[in-house]
């Protein structure tokens, strides 16, 4: 005859400890994810001004080469609503990826 073997039960702690396990570390989760937002938002607003900055300084002397040297031309505008959108996103788009290339580091 074949021998039936029986599972050992878990016991009502082992599972409230179980619970409580996985309660401890969702709440460490969410409040590493909480304490590192702020800072990885700051990092990233720091790089924008700074990437931003150096594209318009960029572009400042860019459009004045290319307007003056090669166009010859006494009208000198470097930035209009286009120009200035453009440069703000890329700087958005540029300092996100500088910032998560930083923290890979």
């Amino acid at each position: 005859m074949t021998e039936i073997v029986k599972k050992p039960k878990s016991s009502i702690w082992s599972k409230i400890g179980t619970f409580f396990g996985i309660l401890f570390s969702g709440i460490v989760m969410i409040i590493g994810f909480l304490i590192a937002t702020p800072f990885f938002l700051l990092s990233i607003l720091f790089n924008w001004i700074k990437l931003s900055f150096g594209f318009t300084l960029f572009w400042f002397i860019a459009n004045l080469i290319y307007t003056s040297v090669i166009l010859d031309s006494q009208k000198f505008e470097p930035f209009n609503g286009t120009i200035v959108l453009i440069i703000i996103g890329l700087g958005l788009l540029t300092s996100i990826f500088v910032t998560i290339s930083e923290m890979k580091e």
